[in-house]
C-alpha cells in the first residue's frame, strides 16, 4: 500500500475559525465516523454517532487534496465535495450537512467512476 501523498491531507478543528485542538489525516485514504454529531444536530445524527468521532467545527484541505464528505451510515444524504486550498470556517456557516461524519481524502481531481463524481462535476459548474 503506497503511502501518503505531498499536500494531502485536511486539518480539521474541534473549533469554529480554526480553534482547539488540530487533527489531521492524511491521504490518499478513507476515514469513516471520523466527526461525532452535536447537540444542536439533527436527533437522528446524535444516535447515530454518539460516543464515536472526535468534533469537528472547522477545517482546512491541503493543497492536494479532494475530499468527499458524506454520511458514512447513510447513503440517502447528498456526498459534498472540498477542494486543494478550501477553507471551512465553520460548519454551521458553510451550509454543509450537518450529519457529515466520513472523509475520503484523493490525491486528484475525481474522474467518471469516481464516488460521488457526478456531484463533483456539478458543484463545480461542469453540467
Amino acid at each position: 500500500m503506497a503511502g501518503p501523498t505531498a499536500g494531502c491531507y485536511i486539518d480539521l478543528f474541534e473549533e469554529p475559525d480554526h480553534g482547539g485542538v488540530l487533527r489531521r489525516l492524511y491521504g490518499p485514504a478513507i476515514y469513516p465516523a471520523e466527526r461525532r454529531a452535536h447537540d444542536h444536530e439533527p436527533v437522528a445524527s446524535r444516535k447515530r454517532s454518539r460516543g464515536r468521532g472526535v468534533t469537528i467545527e472547522s477545517i482546512i484541505v491541503g493543497p492536494a487534496a479532494y475530499v468527499l464528505c458524506f454520511v458514512g451510515s447513510d447513503d440517502s444524504h447528498r456526498p459534498t465535495w472540498l477542494v486543494p486550498n478550501q477553507i471551512v470556517r465553520s460548519f454551521k456557516s458553510a451550509r454543509l450537512n450537518p450529519a457529515i461524519d466520513s472523509f475520503q481524502l484523493f490525491d486528484r481531481p475525481p474522474t467518471p467512476g469516481d464516488p460521488a463524481y457526478e456531484i463533483y462535476r456539478r458543484q463545480r459548474g461542469r453540467g
